[in-house]
């Protein structure tokens, strides 16, 4: 019984160190640092489209003030 036990935590901790070895390995690959580009590359776009929607929509809201100054 205590061999098993044993053998146990050792498939465990075994399992556990493989696990963290390969998202540590992905982390710093080829493919881990490219998936961390697009990543990053869609974030900036994103940013970058709401700020171009806040830009629209403040150059709207100026057209109307202005559209309704020519009206008084």
């Amino acid at each position: 019984r205590s061999s098993v036990v044993g053998l146990l935590a050792f498939a465990l901790l075994t399992g556990a160190t493989y696990a963290a070895m390969d998202r540590t390995e992905y982390r710093f690959s080829r493919n881990g640092l490219e998936r961390h580009r697009i990543d990053a590359a869609e974030r900036i776009a994103l940013e970058q489209m709401a700020h171009v929607q806040e830009l629209r929509r403040m150059a709207l809201e100026m057209y109307l003030r202005q559209l309704e100054v020519g009206d008084e």
